[in-house]
């Protein structure tokens, strides 16, 4: 049986998941793991002037959405609330995750004093990193534009 398909099997990456996981520490990124809630869906990708971050956010209250920048951990943190009309009484299925999510990005050396712009538009939280212009040594919470 070959690595891939024991990956596979016993749940550590899908196909898809270990190319890009591949991909990323290539380039210089890496995710790490966390205990925290649930996983939303992330898309990483660089245009020719920013790396961005997209992550799926979906019925996430913007108030309830933060990305921080400490050293080279770019952490984003959020909260979903169970929103029930009525008090189940059987569910039939459950797919929707609730509650806290945390995902921490360990950012490539060359871009980590780069600017960080984040927005939250239709249930989704992008990050933008640019590539261009290094900034000298910003930590903190990055401001979240809604739109």
């Amino acid at each position: 049986m070959s690595t891939r398909t024991k990956r596979i099997l016993i749940g550590l990456a899908s196909p898809r998941s270990s190319y890009t996981a591949d991909l990323l520490v290539a380039r210089g990124f890496a995710m790490m793991a966390t205990d925290v809630g649930w996983n939303p869906n992330t898309d990483i990708f660089e245009t020719e002037d920013e790396v961005v971050i997209r992550i799926e956010a979906a019925g996430l209250d913007p108030d309830h959405l933060q990305v921080q920048l400490q050293g080279e951990k770019l952490t984003v943190r959020g909260y979903r609330p169970e929103t029930h009309s009525c008090a189940p009484v059987t569910y039939q299925q459950m797919e929707i995750a609730y509650g806290p999510f945390e995902k921490v990005f360990v950012l490539p050396e060359e871009i980590r004093s780069n600017p960080i712009r984040a927005r939250y538009q239709r249930g989704i939280l992008e990050i933008l990193i640019s590539k261009q212009q290094p900034q000298s040594g910003f930590e903190g919470r990055v401001e979240l534009q809604v739109e």
